[in-house]
């Protein structure tokens, strides 16, 4: 779920092939997107324009939406779900807006052979297209332009919202696509978990199911002379799709575990009163979500790292103490506090120079030698 840039709107996503619009003020729906035949999966407005979203789904189609269009069904009855109504009510929300897709972008999230021949095949091998994980709106003066990942392998694409994809027969055409990491092709493909974008826009952090954090630049992600990420470029349609420029780093930590297509991540946007941080959930067991600092000054002696033409650092920092489970959903609120997500049913508040088990809050896991610096 996502909320509108005023927090007047709120966007969801359903495992029952559609998305809702809830008007915050009177709570209730306004607008009910149907245009997807499996689970959707991300949702997220356009920067600048709240009538505007994308959604993505499981089948691997991207519909993008424009709320002020027609379309209208009678009114619909919901359950309520204040706690001083009865349980067995209903409510009426009134006349339901229901849009159609303005474009789709249907089948370019291929899933790829396996490099190594596995019987018996499972699911994932027997799709055609795959599942949609991530989807980000760039921002930052180039807000038609938006990203998408899947789960089959761990290529970005940038599409472009002007462009015209509903109007073409079979795949679509990204703008652009990420290039490979080495190390998948040489062994096997891993799907991509979540999608951030630093405060400037600049980088764009990928969560990668093989437990690692790959850092690209968004000037990167079209070499040559790129007039689509110009917000002043004319709409065009796209014949084909060129290759950027693989991930400028890797990160890795003992600790980061995101082998579950459940785990998210989230930015920290630097103001001043606290720095840019990235944080990341956590498969462990036991612990609380990862910490990245995205100052790449304090990047120092890179692993070695086997067929990848791009450095891997080890950095990062673990919170500890504050779960019993995998660490899924983690947010910041605008005071710069974590708060993370567990499958433990806990919803825990991490803060900077604050700690104690009375309240149930972690730790911050470090070296010993930060400890004896600080006294």
């Amino acid at each position: 779920m996502t909320f509108s840039s005023d927090d007047g709107l709120l966007a969801t996503g359903s495992g029952d092939q559609t998305a809702s619009i809830v008007d915050m003020p009177t709570q209730t729906v306004t607008h009910i997107l149907r245009g997807h035949q499996s689970s959707v999966k991300q949702v997220a407005f356009q920067p600048g324009n709240d009538n505007v979203l994308a959604t993505s789904c499981r089948d691997g189609v991207v519909c993008l939406w424009d709320l002020r269009t027609s379309g209208q069904t009678p009114a619909i009855s919901m359950r309520t779900l204040n706690e001083d109504d009865d349980p067995s009510g209903s409510a009426e929300a009134g006349n339901v807006m229901t849009p159609k897709p303005f474009s789709k972008i249907i089948g370019d999230h291929p899933v790829p052979p396996r490099t190594t021949p596995r019987r018996p095949q499972n699911v994932q091998e027997l799709r055609l297209n795959a599942s949609i994980t991530s989807l980000k709106f760039l921002g930052q003066g180039r807000d038609h332009l938006f990203l998408t990942a899947a789960d089959a392998t761990s290529h970005i694409r940038l599409w472009d919202i002007r462009s015209n994809y509903g109007s073409r027969r079979g795949s679509s055409f990204p703008l652009a696509i990420t290039g490979g990491i080495e190390s998948h092709e040489a062994t096997r493909h891993y799907g991509v978990n979540s999608l951030s974008l630093s405060t400037d826009g600049s980088r764009l952090y990928s969560i990668c199911r093989d437990s690692a954090v790959y850092v690209y630049s968004t000037n990167h992600l079209i070499l040559g002379q790129a007039p689509d990420l110009s917000s002043t470029a004319p709409s065009r349609r796209a014949k084909g799709s060129e290759i950027g420029l693989g991930p400028l780093y890797g990160i890795r930590h003992p600790k980061l575990w995101t082998t579950s297509f459940y785990i998210h991540s989230s930015i920290r946007k630097a103001s001043s009163t606290h720095e840019e941080l990235l944080a990341v959930g956590s498969g462990l067991a036991a612990g609380g979500p990862m910490l990245f600092s995205t100052n790449e000054k304090i990047l120092k002696n890179p692993i070695s790292q086997k067929h990848n033409s791009f450095p891997v650092y080890n950095s990062g920092t673990w919170l500890t103490g504050g779960h019993s489970a995998e660490v899924t959903g983690v947010a910041w609120t605008s005071e710069g506090e974590l708060v993370s997500l567990s499958d433990d049913g806990t919803a825990r508040a991490w803060r900077e120079g604050t700690g104690s088990r009375h309240h149930g809050w972690g730790w911050a896991d470090v070296e010993a030698e930060w400890l004896e610096d600080d006294g």
